[in-house]
């Protein structure tokens, strides 16, 4: 079994698990708010939220399955859920104790990877056989490309909306950040 913790005044806390096995820390912010996914009672593995002391279930879209990859110092989440069936991911934003599906760029899968203070999130979508890096600007997603090729994933957005990650080139013969 695995557990996340937060680190903090030279203390590491297990900060435990939904009720399953297992859970995994994915971000944090200055607050101390932890983010990541965990597995459940129910057999699920859910995104979460430590904050308090307390980790709470954010849910899925409709499935059993959510991963919260980052937060920022609002308190906004952002990661990945599945619909119901487990059929389709979807980035999504937590907000306000909500869950709001960014949807996928026309079809596929879409993952959400960071957020920024100003809540513009960055990540990858599928559509096909490419996977192209998206940015959501707070009221639409934008496909942002390539280097060239067929492979993008956005990593990361600074609160000056620059993106960072990395693409295949032309040929898809290297990768480049």
């Amino acid at each position: 079994q695995q557990h996340a913790f937060i680190y903090s005044g030279g203390v590491m806390r297990d900060i435990g698990t939904l009720g399953g096995d297992g859970s995994n820390g994915l971000g944090v912010n200055a607050a101390g708010q932890v983010v990541g996914y965990s597995s459940a009672s129910d057999g699920g593995q859910y995104a979460f939220l430590y904050s308090g002391g307390v980790m709470q279930n954010l849910g899925a879209l409709g499935g059993t399955i959510s991963q919260a990859n980052g937060i920022n110092a609002t308190g906004q989440v952002v990661g990945s859920a599945w619909s119901a069936g487990n059929t389709t991911e979807h980035a999504f934003i937590y907000s306000g104790g909500v869950m709001h599906d960014l949807g996928s760029l026309g079809s596929g899968n879409s993952f959400g990877t960071a957020i920024n203070d100003l809540g513009q999130v960055v990540g990858n979508y599928i559509n096909g056989v490419q996977e192209h890096a998206f940015f959501y600007d707070g009221s639409q997603a934008i496909d942002i490309g390539t280097l060239g090729g067929t492979f993008a994933v956005a990593y990361g957005v600074n609160n000056s909306g620059q993106v960072f990650g990395y693409s295949d080139i032309a040929g898809a013969t290297a990768w480049h950040a």
